[in-house]
């Protein structure tokens, strides 16, 4: 027998209906009612991280996605911030398209595609309830993973980006 302890942040994966392994960040955005919600996760797995990884990659990603994820040759950690990252992403898409068009997706019906300048580009049924793709932009360093999405129809695009405050030499 083997005994799986659960990181704390994946703990909602395991639920039948899944739920969401960021947390929003509303103090960057402001008021419910904004066309943009931020999200953020810490990517670190600890124990039995191989298993839990896959259950992560499992529960987010799309069919091509995990592929996509399989073949990055990226190190672990950095691997695990693409994961989160685009975790965070998906949950702010689901979370927009929940508030404008009242439909429930779970994070796998969205897929994140690389366009031709590097850009992230979101497709699947999100963009058939919003009218439009909505825009997004990542960000990652040292183990924290964010996302930023927003609605097109107010929005002609996002960006942003997350550096832990460090002192700097003279």
């Amino acid at each position: 027998d083997k005994r799986f302890d659960v990181p704390a942040h994946l703990h909602d994966l395991i639920l039948s209906r899944g739920g969401t392994v960021s947390s929003p960040v509303p103090s960057l955005i402001g008021a419910a009612a904004s066309p943009v919600r931020c999200r953020i996760v810490d990517s670190r797995v600890g124990g039995d991280r191989a298993f839990w990884v896959r259950v992560w990659s499992q529960r987010i990603l799309s069919c091509a996605e995990r592929h996509r994820f399989a073949e990055l040759r990226l190190p672990d950690h950095r691997r695990l911030e693409w994961l989160g990252a685009r975790s965070a992403a998906k949950e702010a898409i689901v979370e927009l398209v929940r508030e404008r068009a009242g439909i429930d997706l779970l994070p796998a019906d969205i897929e994140i595609v690389t366009g031709p300048d590097g850009q992230p580009i979101v497709t699947g049924v999100c963009v058939e309830a919003l009218g439009a793709a909505p825009l997004v932009s990542f960000s990652h360093t040292d183990g924290v993973a964010a996302a930023v999405a927003a609605t097109a129809d107010q929005m002609q695009a996002v960006g942003f980006d997350i550096e832990f405050v460090k002192d700097r030499p003279a």
